[in-house]
Formats: structure tokens, sequence, C-alpha cells
């Protein structure tokens, strides 16, 4: 399931897979658990009919979680679409028009 862009999420996994890969209020994510959570999301979004190319859009707060979706969509073939969290329901509501995803 790898592609291009995990391919240093799935090299760091490898060479270093107890160092941690984000450290956030005292929580430490390994880079072998970043990866298997990434993993597990892409393996949900296949079970769920993603296909390669499909947008999928996130809006989140930044946190280890984002980043095990974030790198779960592209494991998925799809396309990770990032809106900030901090935008208004407006700006949201039409930047999803536009990209019209397959999931948020």
């Amino acid at each position: 399931m790898p592609n291009i862009w995990n391919v240093p999420l799935e090299r760091s996994a490898s060479f270093f897979p107890d160092r941690p890969a984000v450290v956030e209020e005292g929580r430490k994510v390994s880079y072998r658990e970043l990866n298997h959570q990434a993993g597990r999301i892409a393996r949900a979004l296949l079970d769920q009919g993603v296909q390669p190319g499909d947008f999928i859009d996130i809006c989140a707060p930044n946190s280890a979680d984002w980043l095990a979706v974030y790198f779960g969509v592209l494991k998925a073939g799809a396309v990770a679409v990032t809106l900030s969290a901090l935008l208004k329901e407006e700006e949201l509501s039409l930047l999803v028009r536009q990209a019209q995803p397959r999931f948020i």
C-alpha cells in the first residue's frame, strides 16, 4: 500500500521505529505507531470505497491524530485537502463545495 508520499514515513518507521515522531502535551507517538495508525486509517478509507485520486478534506487542529489521518489518506492513494480549523463556517463551506470531497 505504500506510495511515493509515504516513503519518508515508511523509512522513518523502519529505521527509527521507537523514536518519537510527535510529542504533544506529554504524549509521545513513535514513528512505528504513527505509521501503524496511518495504515489503519488507509484501510478504513479503502473499506469505505475510497479510490485513488478521491479528495478527502481534513479539518482539525494540528495534532498527532491529524498527522495520522493525513498520512492515512495518502496511503489510501487519495488526495489530502487540508483545511484550517480556524476558518469560519462560510469559508469552509465554500472550500468544501469547491473540492467536492469523498469524505471530510
